[in-house]
């Protein structure tokens, strides 16, 4: 995608360059010479209008939602036959047909429509995070109208800064595009870097250089490009406007955000009115300070001081908590390799695939829909009435490979302390048992380490510095900017991840490598085990949705439906089941397909009860179990039973750890939990009776920090 990005630019430089030789030989001709800055006023000019036509036709094709690099994401030399030659024709007759169309108003033209991309690429970036095709072919038609009319009506000459006056404008910018840089592009992300160590994979040098080197190439070329096409008047604005979101920048992140809750893939709310109220404040603030610093004067210095304080407070804040925090990540070296995830024994083999986010009713409108599609799964019982002990992943997966309960006592603690309690893993290898697990290595502790066969503290890591770069930036923005615009800049952690890449290490963000591997190596048969314990975490049914039905996969995540990568994720599975058959290993494996969780909750202050219910999928085949349709059990049980059930499968003493799945009555009465934990709450919440039913729930505490 990198790669693409730079060709595609390159070449609408190269096409820039080549039309804006033609202007300067046909303008000469005419007697209508110009300068050196208009040159390149003029090579950004046609820099625009290549990437313009390119989006149009992009638009016009159907890639209307994508950005139009986005939109080459698949590039190939065939590419460059169906754009490149109609390009290079453009760009010979694009510069003619201008200076003849605008004669002396050319330059104008130019200046005005240069002016207009300016400051609305700027805020449509600012706004959206990114311009999709259809986005900026209408912003840019729309700008060719208006430029059109301002260069035929609008009578006052356009002025530019001279050399000297030019580097004065520039020095008084720095202190504004410096504090906006600095924090948005050094100090939040290093804030959430040193904080959060544990789940970044980068090196800490290899962070901070790429950070780095960003701002100091954004900040390059925003000051160019402002110094460039910029007249003046329109400068000294641009510098208002952007002290103005600097200053809202920082006291959103500072006062106005309150508490921001995790970011799991599903958007947070705001009410309309606060919605409101935030951004009104927002253009009230940024109008102020436009309409008292128009006219220059002192004020000019008071926001030059402002900036300095902010970017002075953070250089000083970040300098002593890198002084107080331990650099060495070392965690970014360790981690779960998908080493032996292939590999199973001759012998007893316990096979458990977690779908992320894959909610039991959902899993009930499928098989609903598609008998024949859940056909592959007929020998399995499903679980319809299955709770979670977890809302999110970080303690979910903890609780399923311990099976300890959640206390009030253990808080946000839960999952160190529930490895410390239990000896889960140990016990299966004490029963002979070759035991990987194929998770994220964050939802571990080290004492599990010795027990699992994939675990490697010299996984090779290399930085992405582009995808560091756009990540963190996307991290500040979710942070600084109004409640109306957060969403746009939403993130979710396979964003975190994609800033290094890892060979061989487990990704559970994203299971076409899991796919490819099954079907490219093929499961095998390891004579060095006697049995085989393999704990699969896949992407399952979690947004965003990459992953088609017929396992294709959409960088963009916009063509895919959470339905389609429903299926995709299961037919990965029923590729694996048939592979198991093939080497005759099905018949005897105990096999359960459950999910960390279901699709999550929203809590509403005061209410008895949460908005909708969350229930995991839940099917469970045991060795030897045959069925000419799927058994459908409706007995209230949790994933406290799965861990029974294994070690029972394992020939382990089950009773230590409870009952097994198939030991719940149908009628049983009893009262599970649900608990909803991340930095700044607590929410617990209780289920009687049917979990399908919302009455059955209850909010039994609330706790905020």
């Amino acid at each position: 995608m990198e790669r693409n990005m730079v060709i595609i630019l390159l070449f609408f430089a190269l096409l820039a360059f080549l039309s804006t030789g033609i202007w300067i030989v046909v303008e000469k001709k005419a007697d209508r010479c110009s300068s050196a800055m208009q040159w390149v006023r003029t090579g950004i000019f046609f820099f625009h209008g290549f990437y313009f036509a390119a989006s149009a036709v992009k638009y016009l094709i159907g890639n209307w939602e994508d950005t139009l690099l986005e939109s080459f994401w698949d590039m190939g030399i065939h590419t460059f036959v169906h754009y490149g030659a109609p390009l290079a024709a453009a760009a010979v007759l694009f510069p003619v047909a201008v200076s003849l169309v605008f004669r002396g108003k050319c330059v104008q033209f130019i200046t005005l429509l240069n002016q207009y991309v300016f400051f609305g690429v700027f805020l449509l970036l600012l706004s959206n995070g990114k311009i999709n095709n259809k986005t900026f072919t209408w912003f840019y038609a729309a700008g060719i109208v208006l430029s059109v009319l301002f260069a035929v009506f609008y009578k006052k000459d356009t002025t530019f800064a001279n050399g000297r006056e030019c580097r004065k404008n520039v020095l008084g910018f720095l202190p504004v595009i410096g504090s906006w840089i600095v924090m948005n592009g050094i100090f939040l992300p290093n804030e959430l870097y040193l904080t959060n160590m544990d789940e970044f994979k980068n090196a800490y040098a290899g962070f901070f250089g790429s950070l780095l080197l960003g701002a100091i190439v954004l900040g390059g070329i925003a000051v160019i490009l402002a110094a460039a096409v910029l007249t003046v008047r329109s400068f000294h604005l641009f510098k208002l406007l952007l002290f103005g979101i600097v200053l809202m920048n920082y006291l959103q992140y500072i006062l106005l955000n309150g508490k921001l809750d995790l970011l799991d893939g599903n958007e947070q709310k705001w009410s309309a009115a606060s919605m409101a109220v935030n951004l009104g404040l927002w253009i009230a603030i940024i109008a102020a300070v436009i309409a008292l610093g128009i006219k220059k004067g002192r004020i000019i210095r008071v926001y030059n001081g402002i900036c300095l304080y902010i970017i002075l407070i953070q250089l000083v804040t970040l300098g002593v908590m890198c002084l107080t925090t331990e650099l060495d990540n070392a965690s970014y070296r360790a981690g779960l390799t998908d080493e032996y995830s292939l590999e199973l024994s001759g012998g007893n083999n316990i096979l458990v695939f977690i779908l992320d986010n894959f909610d039991n009713r959902w899993f009930q409108e499928l098989k609903a829909e598609d008998p024949e599609f859940v056909a592959p799964l007929n020998d399995f019982c499903f679980y319809d009435n299955a709770t979670s002990q977890f809302a999110h992943t970080s303690t979910a997966i903890p609780y399923l490979l311990t099976g300890v309960a959640w206390s009030e006592e253990m808080g946000e603690l839960y999952g160190r302390t529930a490895y410390e309690n239990s000896d889960f893993l140990h016990d299966l290898r004490e029963c002979g048992f070759d035991v990987g697990i194929y998770t994220h290595g964050g939802y571990l502790t080290e004492k599990e380490y010795g027990d699992i066969s994939n675990y490697s503290e010299e996984i090779k890591r290399t930085s992405n510095v582009f995808n560091t770069i756009s990540t963190m930036w996307k991290c500040s923005m979710y942070k600084t900017l109004p409640f109306a615009l957060k969403d746009s800049y939403m993130y979710y952690t396979d964003e975190i991840n994609g800033m290094t890449q890892a060979q061989g290490q487990w990704d559970i963000d994203n299971d076409f490598p899991f796919y490819e591997s099954l079907i490219g190596e093929g499961l095998s048969v390891n004579d060095a085990y006697e049995n085989a314990f393999r704990f699969y975490h896949m992407r399952g049914a979690h947004a965003p949705y990459y992953m088609s039905a017929d396992l294709k996969f959409d960088k963009s995540g916009r063509e895919v439906s959470r339905e389609e990568q429903e299926r995709g994720c299961l037919r990965i599975v029923y590729e694996y089941l048939e592979q198991l058959k093939a080497l005759d290993l099905y018949d005897s494996a105990t096999i359960i397909i459950t999910a960390d969780h279901g699709n999550g909750v929203s809590y509403t202050s005061g209410e008895q009860r949460p908005e909708t219910v969350s229930m995991p999928v839940l099917l469970v085949k045991e060795a030897y179990q045959t069925s000419d349709e799927m058994q459908v059990l409706h007995a209230p049980v949790t994933q406290g039973e799965i861990l029974p059930t294994i070690i029972r499968a394992a020939g382990g003493d089950s009773a230590a750890y409870g009952a097994c799945l198939d030991e719940i009555p149908i009628d049983a009465k009893r009262e599970r939990s649900y608990v909803s934990i991340y930095k700044n709450y607590i929410i617990q919440y209780t289920i009687n009776g049917d979990a399908n039913d919302i009455n059955s729930w209850k909010t039994k505490k609330a706790d905020f920090k």
